[in-house]
């Protein structure tokens, strides 16, 4: 195998990676922030790429103009799933929490089977087809989109957690929950907030 290919192969990893980076970044804060496992967050993923696809699909969206639609509407999603389940097992045994969000995956499984069966779906990519020459290689020009998107969000998401209020009580609650109620932090507010920008992020 050529010193290029290797190079390109790298390359497009490195590009890939700062997407999947980013999705995991979401899961980490509401880990971090609640302690708490959300293993539907992938099923979350799920509903943002299906909500973009009907927005370019039958909305006549540009595909990237999505974001502006999917972000606020998994935020608020995330918020109203916090509220109507999470919030319940803040409590309880781990046990009890991981069980409600493996049951929460399984059904926003089933119910996306149900709504748009098993088939793949894609949208027209603009971009899709073409590619940057840099040394030989050949690197995909939506992969460095999304790696440059998610540059963007991660620098948004650093400005909002250390310089806004918001942030600060996220690190607050995350750090020490205790001490910041103490400190006239609203918790449950502030986990609402995390799930859903947690959400967000997918």
């Amino acid at each position: 195998m050529s010193t290029t290919l290797v190079l390109q192969a790298l390359i497009t990893g490195l590009l890939l990676g700062g997407l999947y980076a980013l999705v995991s970044s979401g899961l980490s804060i509401i880990m971090g922030v609640m302690n708490i496992v959300n293993f539907a967050h992938g099923e979350f993923l799920m509903l943002a790429l299906y909500l973009a696809w009907g927005l370019a699909v039958f909305a006549d969206f540009n595909v990237y103009a999505t974001m502006l639609v999917t972000i606020p509407v998994l935020f608020l999603f995330g918020a109203l799933v916090f509220k109507g389940t999470i919030e319940r097992v803040l409590q309880k045994p781990i046990l009890v929490q991981i069980i409600l969000t493996l049951g929460l995956s399984m059904f926003l499984q089933g119910l996306a089977t149900a709504l748009f069966s098993a088939d793949v779906r894609s949208v027209a990519n603009p971009y899709s087809q073409m590619t940057l020459k840099f040394a030989g290689m050949f690197i995909s020009v939506p992969y460095v989109i999304a790696f440059v998107g998610s540059c963007l969000a991660f620098l948004f998401l650093w400005w909002v957690l250390q310089k806004t209020e918001m942030g600060r009580s996220i690190r607050a609650s995350a750090q020490n929950a205790g001490a910041a109620q103490l400190m006239g932090i609203d918790i449950r507010k502030t986990y609402l907030l995390a799930f859903g920008i947690g959400s967000a992020l997918v």
